[in-house]
């Protein structure tokens, strides 16, 4: 299992099989290291909704603040979790902090908890946190050194008389400096679901293009030697009298996307994003879903 094909997202109606199984992996544990909402014989659909609550801030316990649980999944499988508190009480300025996670028995030492690590901080950015505040126990090596890879600056150690050890407590700065991450604030439907794919070498005839007014501007509609039709970028292809000679891999897959969505940009084309999403599907973007 790569780390890097790991996906930290909220639970769906489609995945009470895979959580139940991942709840196998913590038997003998706490179950707040995998769970904080599901108790033993409540059923997954009640489960979800009692999340959506907590993460809009309804009917919360004493003592609880908004936050979202996500859960890491790789291969269908549930290998660890992350909760992100949206804000911080002063029970979680003491202990919690805003990020707790953990990744079962079985994965671990497995570059999963860096992965985990890493996404749970996107979802940070995207609750407009700049800097949150993280702890774990002074024994807690592996957990200590996680944190300090994502630059952590230790604030203070203080004893906990209720575990009956010393607490650091970090300051971890939401810095996303290795990927240009985006999210969708409109939604989008594939236009040309039979996408054109071409290869270098191969010519075209341009049909039509843009106007150089147009936010467009850039994009040609081609048709390909088998007759089939689609936009290509300039980018892609060199241009000689109505013909279009591609100089580089070209596909005009599309994705689609939901309001709220987080994608990956890969390239950028005459105002659209080459993009990447969650469940590791390519495809192109208008930039203008985004702004």
């Amino acid at each position: 299992m790569d780390p890097k094909n790991l996906v930290l997202r909220e639970l769906t109606d489609k995945d009470e099989e895979a959580f139940f199984q991942g709840l196998l992996e913590w038997r003998g544990e706490d179950l707040d290291w995998y769970t904080f909402a599901w108790k033993q014989g409540m059923s997954y659909q009640t489960m979800l909704e009692i999340l959506q609550k907590e993460k809009k801030g309804l009917d919360l316990a004493p003592n609880k603040v908004p936050h979202t649980m996500l859960y890491a999944f790789i291969e269908g499988k549930i290998v660890g979790r992350l909760s992100v508190r949206h804000e911080l009480n002063e029970n979680l300025k003491k202990r919690g902090g805003h990020i707790g996670y953990a990744v079962a028995p079985k994965f671990r030492r497995s570059g999963f908890a860096t992965e985990i690590f890493k996404q749970g901080l996107i979802y940070c950015s995207f609750l407009e946190l700049k800097e949150i505040l993280i702890t774990c126990g002074e024994e807690n090596i592996p957990s200590c050194r996680l944190i300090e890879k994502f630059k952590g600056t230790l604030m203070s150690k203080e004893w906990d008389e209720n575990s009956k050890e010393f607490i650091r407590k970090y300051s971890v700065l939401v810095q996303l400096e290795e990927e240009f991450l985006v999210k969708a604030k409109k939604t989008y439907e594939i236009c040309y679901p039979d996408p054109l794919n071409l290869e270098v070498g191969d010519t075209v005839e341009i049909l039509k293009s843009e106007d150089k007014l147009s936010e467009w501007y850039g994009w040609y509609f081609c048709r390909d030697a088998l007759g089939k039709e689609g936009w290509i970028s300039g980018d892609f292809m060199e241009l000689n009298l109505g013909q279009g000679k591609i100089s580089k891999s070209y596909t005009a897959q599309e994705l689609s996307a939901l309001e709220g969505q987080v994608f990956k940009v890969l390239d950028e084309s005459c105002g659209w994003y080459w993009c990447e999403s969650e469940k590791k599907e390519f495809g192109w973007l208008p930039k203008n879903i985004f702004t």
